[in-house]
């Protein structure tokens, strides 16, 4: 019989900051102002309210959190000149969220920079987001702004820039006067969105990747009700599918007075939903107006449409299955003209195509021939903030992204017209040098084609500078990586077989010439981020004291060496079986784990190899009379708050349990990852990102 044995050393570099708050429970009004680092989770007792004054900079540690309670208020509310800053404390990190939370609960927002987190608004809260700045939270498939079955969000002349998406769930919602760039899913996901759910007035631009919307009209996992919405004066442009999109059995979508160019589909309805379109300018997309059935089954899409042009685009009207569409009033390039149904085709005369205006100019024909004497297509002025006027902002490669090397892509961004030219840089080692890219690029094409150099390293990053004031520039706001191409098969070679010594070694290593050799002794893979290695590696019999201090896992408090000492299981007090963690009372024998990876430029990244190093004067005696097998991870596989196996679950039984967990009383929901057994009432769960937790039985 085997008996398996786990035996892994951990070793990492913690950075430690000081914190001006040890808040953790607010129970009476509160007010906080000044700089100073969150590092605990901050729950609102009901009926309470935080506010954080004009000029308060937080930065915040990762994972942290800001939750209410029923009946609460979070403000945070700046000045125009005293805008509030909220950042992450850490780079390369992103904090949790500011949530609110349950009945007569709300969040404020104005005059706010908001970087790394997330808002949310769920199950009766209202929201209200103004004059704000929201930007670079691209942490996985999470919303930068999310809500779900919240009374109402009310967003207005904020700016959303470097994000995933903003997720808008069985909520009423008004979108006006705002500007959302640089998305890479859907812009804005309306989810059964609610009879009286409108955004005008907007701009919503530069979807970065394949299959992204501007607006997306949908369900949640197909479950009615079908979205109602309408979409008003917006300008949208340069997305890859939909400007529009309005699917999965919509009841009532209206897109009215928009610009749309440089998309997919101007305009895509889909599965049985039901669309009016009106007023609209469709522009260098590759169809005007679509209605399909995407999901078989479900039916084509039916629209009403009229006092459209639909010009230049790669095609002007597509539909299949049993959709329909009862069209009048419109300029369509390349239709038969239909006197009866009043459909034109004729040069619209648009202003200036060269800067992207397509408003009529004086002279056009398709003035005053509306079905009501209206002019045809967009009503301006369309879109939401204008940038300012030295607006300078870099949107692709976004901070985290992994490129391959000897590959070819856009490196985008964004100007005001003030600015004629731009220059890129590009640095390999977190920004503390730089080499040019390109200079003198004409600062209105918005992109510049980039072949990316087939390097290894895991802090690149991109600078665009103002032409004529380089004292003007932008960067990524965290590093991406580039990854070489064709890795190779050279793997490291090691002098010391791995196994057990009676007495300390010296390994060396041993790789093609010309390879950079990189090393870890945590468990974890080998980056350009771990050691090098330059001379043998001296490894010794360690052992672990007796006595170290126990660690509780939270989002700001991740686990560190030594992790025999992390809590790993829940004491739980009911239920058939007891468990109980207990710390070791003894010294403990401790390995090594040594991990090597050879990066060779021009041929690419070669195999990890793995080794681990058992040391001690007795251990042939024997030390061990049954097989040792070791196993090597990532520390944060086992160890991870959000993803670590090892992480204790919270077993509940019609009450909290007793004891130091220091969970806040919370209410378990289908949106939450949970394992619930046949027995009622018995249920364990893992918090997940920005989730609440409740037990009501």
């Amino acid at each position: 019989m085997f008996r398996f044995r786990v035996l892994i050393l951990f070793f990492v570099l913690i950075s430690v900051s000081t914190s001006a708050t040890s808040l953790r429970f607010v129970t009476q009004d509160t007010s906080w102002s000044g700089s100073f680092v969150l590092d605990e989770d901050v729950f609102i007792k009901p009926g309470k309210k935080l506010t954080i004054l004009p000029g308060t900079h937080i930065s915040m540690n990762p994972g942290i959190s800001v939750q209410t309670d029923s009946n609460c208020v979070i403000s945070i509310v700046g000045n125009s000149t005293q805008p509030i800053v909220i950042e992450p404390a850490q780079a390369g990190s992103y904090w949790c969220n500011f949530l609110a939370t349950r009945s007569g609960s709300s969040v404020e927002l104005a005059f706010a920079d908001v970087s790394g987190g997330q808002i949310k608004i769920s199950n009766g809260a209202t929201g209200t987001i103004q004059d704000c700045f929201l930007h670079d939270f691209n942490h996985g498939d999470i919303p930068i702004i999310y809500t779900s079955d919240a009374d109402s969000v009310y967003i207005s002349r904020t700016h959303v820039s470097n994000y995933y998406e903003m997720n808008i769930v069985r909520t009423p919602a008004l979108v006006e006067d705002c500007l959302f760039e640089f998305t890479t899913a859907d812009a804005i996901d309306f989810d059964n969105a609610p009879q009286n759910t409108l955004i005008r007035n907007t701009t919503i631009r530069y979807g970065r990747g394949t299959n992204i919307d501007a607006i997306d009209f949908g369900k949640v996992d197909f479950k009615p009700p079908g979205s109602r919405g309408r979409v008003e004066n917006c300008m949208i442009h340069d997305f890859s599918d939909k400007g529009v999109s309005v699917g999965e059995g919509c009841l009532d979508v209206v897109v009215t007075g928009c610009l749309i160019f440089r998309t997919g589909a101007g305009v895509a309805v889909k599965d049985s939903s039901i669309a009016t379109i009106y007023n609209n300018t469709f522009y260098n997309c590759d169809f005007g107006i679509e209605l399909v059935e995407k999901n078989p089954g479900l039916g084509g899409g039916h629209g009403l449409a009229y006092n459209n042009i639909i010009w230049g685009n790669g095609g002007s009207i597509f539909m299949n299955s049993d959709a329909t569409l009862n069209i009048s009033y419109s300029n369509i390039i390349g239709n038969t003209v239909d006197t009866s149904n009043h459909i034109y085709s004729v040069d619209p005369l648009f202003s200036n195509i060269a800067i992207d205006d397509y408003s009529l100019s004086p002279t056009s024909p398709l003035i005053g021939v509306g079905i009501n004497g209206e002019d045809l297509g967009a009503v301006f002025p369309v879109g939401g903030i204008q940038e300012p006027a030295n607006e300078l902002r870099l949107g692709h490669p976004q901070s985290n992204m992994e490129l391959k090397g000897d590959s070819i892509m856009n490196i985008y961004w964004s100007t005001s017209n003030a600015i004629q030219s731009v220059d890129l840089s590009f640095s390999t080692d977190n920004g503390n040098t730089w080499s040019a890219l390109a200079n003198n690029l004409d600062a209105q094409d918005g992109s510049w084609q980039w072949h990316i150099p087939n390097i290894y390293s895991t802090r690149c990053m991109i600078r665009l500078f103002d032409h004529d004031d380089t004292l003007h520039y932008v960067n990524n706001f965290l590093p991406f990586s580039i990854l070489p191409s064709g890795d190779t098969t050279a793997k490291v070679t090691v002098d010391h077989d791995p196994g057990f010594y009676h007495n300390s070694i010296d390994v060396a290593l041993t790789a093609p010439p010309g390879s950079i050799v990189y090393y870890t002794l945590d468990g974890s893979v080998p980056t350009d981020r771990s050691f090098v290695y330059q001379q043998p590696i001296h490894i010794e019999q360690e052992n672990i004291p007796v006595g170290q201090a126990v660690q509780n896992i939270t989002a700001s408090n991740p686990a560190h060496a030594p992790y025999s000492y992390v809590h790993t299981a829940p004491n739980s007090y009911i239920g058939p079986s007891h468990n109980f963690w207990d710390a070791p009372n003894v010294d403990l024998f401790k390995g090594t784990v040594l991990r090597a990876r050879t990066y060779t430029p021009g041929q690419g990244l070669g195999v990890t190899n793995t080794s681990s190093y058992f040391i001690d004067t007795t251990i042939n005696d024997p030390k061990y009379t049954i097989p040792v097998v070791s196993l090597a991870t990532d520390p944060s596989s086992l160890f991870d708050y959000f993803t670590g196996s090892t992480f204790p679950v919270l077993h509940i039984q019609d009450m909290l349990l007793p004891g130091t967990m220091n969970f806040p009383v919370v209410h378990l929901s289908e949106q939450h990852t949970s394992s619930i057994s046949t027995k009622r009432g018995n249920v364990s769960c893992r918090k997940m990102w920005g989730l609440e937790f409740v037990a009501s039985g």
